[in-house]
């Protein structure tokens, strides 16, 4: 998260010159810079766009990044694809709302996917967060150039903002990065970045009580801290998307539980030795005694992902003569929603490794 970065980087430049952070936390965004001002902080670590309004205020370092503004609406929105789509969205003109200052992106964001508020802006590095997690938004456009992002310092503090501007430019925190990179981990180790691509899931990647926790998260961390990189998790929009952005650089490893596969390792992907070792389970609803062997499955449907393993077992036991109706499953459902919706007596039947299975919540509600 971007707001999470740059307190841990904040707390790297303080190690760097033997200080100890400390972090200040205001009510609202909008007290960043009056606290500053006021002698509350040091300096604003906040993702804080650099704006000649600020620059009147206070002092900017030299950039610790850059983005651009985005329009984001509801995902089955398609009415606004560019700024003159805007126009009449509240009759008779666009109507600006301010939003209370006390609200932050995020939830704002999440207004617009419930459907309080029609559009909104945000920056690019927080939005891509957002949207990971939230599938009911997607970016219509972007808005104006791209800005530079700085930490904020008092002008009577030239000392200060010197050491800072050092060790940023040492770090080199503002150079503009590609965003794929196919190299090996040599190029990891030199660009200090482990990128892992994942989905959000029990037990994969989540958030909970305010932490990030996860198997597959810890295991990553754990090798990112190995090898001296900073973690950087990249949620993929669906599992599909997994290989495919690994193939094309947008990451370096993909940590998402997933089994090795004969048609996987056919896509030019290699696999790590095995962590791991799961077997493919049908789960139905505890009601449901009739199934004991393949054959059972004769007359019903089976409803699972079209990019997951668990399709072409499936269809191997088509092909052996089973016959059961096989339906694909909306690609951004992770296994355990497809779960919920089994129990809930929405889906017939699914497969699901038996990993999941055991951590799954409602495990009452099926076998």
């Amino acid at each position: 998260h971007p707001f999470d970065y740059e307190l841990d980087v904040a707390a790297s430049f303080a190690e760097s010159v033997g200080l100890e952070p400390v972090y200040v936390w205001v009510d609202e965004h909008e007290d960043l810079i009056p606290a500053l001002i006021e002698g509350r902080g040091d300096l604003i670590a906040a993702n804080l766009t650099v704006t000649p309004e600020r620059r009147r205020q206070i002092t900017f370092s030299v950039p610790v990044g850059h983005v651009r503004e985005q329009i984001i609406v509801r995902a089955e929105d398609e009415s606004i694809q560019s700024p003159a789509d805007l126009e009449g969205r509240q009759d008779p003109e666009i109507e600006l709302v301010a939003a209370p200052e006390d609200m932050d992106t995020e939830e704002i964001l999440y207004g617009v996917a419930t459907g309080e508020f029609d559009v909104s802006a945000a920056d690019d590095n927080l939005a891509v967060e957002v949207l990971a997690y939230q599938p009911g938004l997607r970016v219509a456009f972007d808005l104006g150039e791209e800005r530079e992002t700085a930490w904020g310092l008092r002008a009577s503090t030239p000392r200060l903002l010197e050491a800072v501007d050092r060790f940023v430019q040492r770090r080199n925190l503002g150079a503009r990065r590609p965003t794929r990179y196919p190299d090996d981990i040599d190029g990891i180790r030199e660009r200090k970045v482990l990128r892992v691509l994942t989905r959000n899931s029990a037990s994969t990647y989540f958030v909970w009580r305010g932490e990030l926790v996860g198997f597959e998260y810890d295991l990553a961390r754990r090798f990112a801290e190995l090898i001296g990189a900073r973690l950087e998790i990249i949620v993929a929009p669906n599992r599909a998307a997994l290989l495919t952005w690994l193939r094309q650089g947008r990451g370096d490893i993909v940590a998402a539980g997933l089994t090795v596969t004969e048609e996987r390792a056919a896509q030019d992907i290699v696999f790590s030795r095995p962590y791991n070792y799961a077997i493919e389970t049908v789960v139905a609803r505890t009601a449901d005694s009739t199934l004991h062997e393949p054959r059972d499955l004769a007359g019903r449907t089976v409803v699972v992902r079209r990019s997951s393993a668990y399709w072409n077992t499936l269809t191997r036991l088509q092909d052996m003569g089973i016959e059961f109706e096989l339906a694909p499953a909306p690609e951004e459902l992770e296994t355990e929603e497809i779960i919920d919706r089994v129990a809930g007596g929405e889906y017939d039947l699914t497969v699901a490794d038996s990993h999941i299975l055991g951590r799954h919540p409602r495990c009452d509600d099926f076998e």
